[in-house]
C-alpha cells in the first residue's frame, strides 16, 4: 500500500501540472478566451507558470499572481491552492493545509484543490482520506478521471484498497460507470479489481455494467486463472456453481454475460457456431467454410474427481469427411481427456477426471472436409451425468 499511496502522490502533482496544461498554450490569452476572467486569469497565468517550469516551479511567482487573482476575486478557489504549494514549499505545512482547506470551502469542486488534497494525504500514508479526495476529485470532470483512473486501477493488488474502493462502489458515484469502463480494460491487476468489486456486492445491473463485468471476467481468466475467475463468477448475480460443472445448452450456460466461463460462440473466417432455439431447446448450430476447420463453441468446466457420460445428438451436412468434434482438454497439464469425433448418437466412451485436473476447457469443432461446400452441423441434448 506505501507503494501506492507514493505513486498517488507523485500522480497528484503531475494532474496538478496537468490542469494547468489543459488551459492551452496560449497561456493568458487562451485562458481569458475559454471564460476564464478577472481574478481567474490570474490563478490561470500561476498554473501555467507551474507547468511551464514543473522541473522547478517559480513558487514566487506563483504566488504574487495568485494573490493578485485574489485581490481581483476573492473567491478562487484555484489561487488559494497555489498560494498553499508555495507555503508548502517553504516548509509552512499548517499555513499550506489552512488554505487548502478554506479554497474547499469555497468549491468542493475544484479539481486542483481536490488534488491538493489527494497529494498531501497520500505522501501521509492516509488511505482513508485519500481515497474521501479521490471520490470528490473524481466528480469534479472528466480530466480528472482520466488522469487519476490507472493509478487507482494498478493499486488493486493491496487488499485494503480494494476494501475501500469497494466502500466508494457501493455509493454509486456517478464516476462508476466511466472509471470501472476504463479500469476493467487497462488495470495491471484483475484480480484484485474483482475482489473489490464482489466486496462491494456487484455492479448495477442497468447496461453496460454487465459487458464491463463480462470483460473483467474474461481478464481475471487470462491473468489470475480459472480459479479467481470462478470466484468471481460466483460473485456475480444469477450465476451457479452448478452452470460450470454441466454440458447442458440453456438460459444460464450460454448467458454471454458469464462467457467464457459458460457456453461461449466461436466466430472467425473459417468457422461460426451460434445457439439457436431448435423445438424448445438450444441447439448449437454451425458451419464451416470449404477445405477449413475451427471452433464454434467453447466453455470452461470445473468438474471434480470421477467418471462421466456424456450423450448428445448431431447431425452434419457437408463435403465428404466432414465432421463434428468436441475435445476436454485437462488446463493444469495440458493433456486431452477426452476427443470424441462422428455422429454424437453412437455411445460415446466414459470420462474420466482425476484429482490432479481440477479445471477443464471444452471445445465443440467442425471441419469441412474436402471438396467446395463447407460444411453445417447442430448439435442437440448435449449432457454430462456422473457415474461410469
Amino acid at each position: 500500500m506505501a507503494a501506492w499511496l507514493a505513486a498517488v502522490a507523485l500522480a497528484g502533482l503531475a494532474a496538478i501540472q496537468s490542469f494547468a496544461l489543459a488551459l492551452g498554450p496560449g497561456g493568458v490569452d487562451t485562458a481569458i478566451a475559454t471564460g476564464w476572467a478577472g481574478g481567474e486569469k490570474y490563478a490561470a497565468k500561476a498554473a501555467l507558470s507551474y507547468i511551464t517550469n514543473a522541473r522547478t516551479p517559480p513558487f514566487a511567482e506563483i504566488e504574487r499572481l495568485s494573490r493578485e487573482g485574489l485581490r481581483r476575486k476573492p473567491l478562487n478557489p484555484a489561487a488559494l491552492t497555489l498560494i498553499g504549494f508555495a507555503r508548502e514549499r517553504r516548509g509552512d505545512e499548517a499555513g499550506s493545509l489552512r488554505l487548502f482547506e478554506t479554497a474547499q470551502r469555497v468549491s468542493r469542486r475544484d479539481v486542483l484543490t481536490q488534488l491538493a488534497f489527494v497529494n498531501g494525504l497520500a505522501a501521509k500514508g492516509d488511505l482513508a482520506g485519500t481515497l474521501d479526495h479521490y471520490d470528490v476529485a473524481l466528480r469534479t470532470n472528466n480530466s480528472a478521471v482520466e488522469l487519476m483512473t490507472p493509478i487507482l486501477g494498478n493499486a488493486m493488488r493491496d487488499t485494503r484498497i480494494q476494501k475501500g474502493f469497494a466502500g466508494l462502489v457501493r455509493q454509486r458515484p456517478p464516476w462508476l460507470l466511466v472509471v470501472l469502463d476504463n479500469m476493467s480494460s487497462t488495470t495491471q491487476f484483475p484480480g484484485g479489481l474483482a475482489k473489490s468489486l464482489a466486496l462491494a456486492g456487484g455492479l448495477p445491473r442497468t447496461p453496460p455494467f454487465p459487458e464491463i463485468e463480462q470483460r473483467l471476467l474474461a481478464r481475471v481468466l487470462a491473468s489470475d486463472g480459472p480459479i479467481a475467475a470462478r470466484e468471481y463468477f460466483l460473485s456475480l448475480p444469477g450465476a451457479r456453481s452448478a452452470d460450470l460443472t454441466t454440458l447442458s445448452f440453456d438460459a444460464r450456460t450460454t448467458n454471454p454475460d458469464f462467457a467464457p466461463l459458460v457456453w461461449t460462440e466461436i466466430a472467425d473466417p473459417n468457422a461460426s457456431g451460434a445457439f439457436v432455439r431448435d423445438g424448445g431447446m438450444l441447439s448449437l448450430q454451425g458451419s464451416a467454410a470449404p477445405n477449413s476447420s475451427g471452433v464454434l463453441a467453447s466453455r470452461m468446466m470445473f468438474l471434480p474427481a470421477g467418471q462421466y457420460r456424456v450423450s448428445g445428438r448431431s447431425a452434419v451436412n457437408g463435403d465428404p469427411g466432414a465432421a463434428l468434434t468436441m475435445t476436454i482438454r485437462c488446463l493444469v497439464d495440458g493433456r486431452d481427456l477426452a476427443n470424441w469425433k462422428g455422429k454424437f448418437g453412437t455411445p460415446l466412451p466414459p470420462l474420466t477426471i482425476t484429482p490432479a485436473c481440477a479445471t477443464q476447457k471444452v471445445d465443440v469443432m467442425l471441419g469441412a472436409g474436402e471438396g467446395s461446400n463447407g460444411a453445417e452441423a447442430r448439435l442437440t441434448g448435449l449432457s454430462l451425468k456422473r457415474g461410469g
